[in-house]
């Protein structure tokens, strides 16, 4: 992606209040990016570095990604300062259910509990602990899998391998609408404004 004044390649996004901020592929550079003319305003090192080709999310406190030395494992980082705060382990089921073994896999907050999505499954964790509360087997289309989730206004948007965005309700994983994207997405990020808006980037 061109991002108004410098060129990036985006390895995740998330609205933290009212700044897009924006996690390069390599994990290692935070940046907030002016949603109107797309111009970086701020860049922040990340030490030690993210994974590579995480995703990001915003708990109200707190930007997370993925760990690079310990893929199992979310890291919370204060976008003050750059320092980790916490981390979150994710529970065993997940790796049943062939979590990757580096990159992406989606994951947001809302609702009190952390959310995640892999292949058409949808966990609640505590968001505290990682402790696994709920696990649901999602009705989505044959081969398609969840690439991309963003939490809004009560429900789950979720972004499928079909190029197809589904509204969830999270109490039981129910699809509520879809519509599909205007174009393909080979590395699709998912999520929610401050407002009422859903970003999608194109991370290749």
């Amino acid at each position: 992606a061109n991002l108004g004044n410098t060129p990036l390649k985006a390895g995740g996004i998330a609205f933290a209040d009212s700044s897009m901020w924006v996690l390069d592929s390599t994990g290692s550079l935070l940046q907030t990016v002016g949603t109107d003319a797309l111009r970086v305003e701020r860049s922040l090192v990340v030490a030690p570095p993210f994974a590579e080709a995480s995703c990001l999310a915003w708990d109200g406190q707190l930007l997370w990604a993925r760990d690079r030395a310990a893929g199992c494992v979310l890291r919370g980082l204060d976008p003050r300062d750059g320092r980790t705060v916490r981390s979150v382990a994710l529970p065993a089921e997940l790796g049943g259910a062939a979590l990757p073994p580096a990159g992406c896999f989606p994951f947001d907050f809302g609702g009190g509990s952390l959310w995640v999505g892999v292949r058409d499954e949808l966990f609640r964790l505590d968001a505290q602990n990682g402790a696994l509360l709920s696990r649901t087997k999602l009705a989505l289309p044959p081969q398609e899998g969840l690439l991309a989730l963003a939490w809004t206004g009560g429900f789950i948007y979720a972004m499928t391998s079909g190029e197809r965005i589904f509204k969830l309700r999270p109490a039981d994983g129910a699809l509520l609408l879809s519509f599909r994207t205007q174009d393909q997405k080979a590395e699709p990020r998912l999520t929610r404004s401050s407002g009422p808006d859903l970003w999608l980037a194109d991370c290749t």
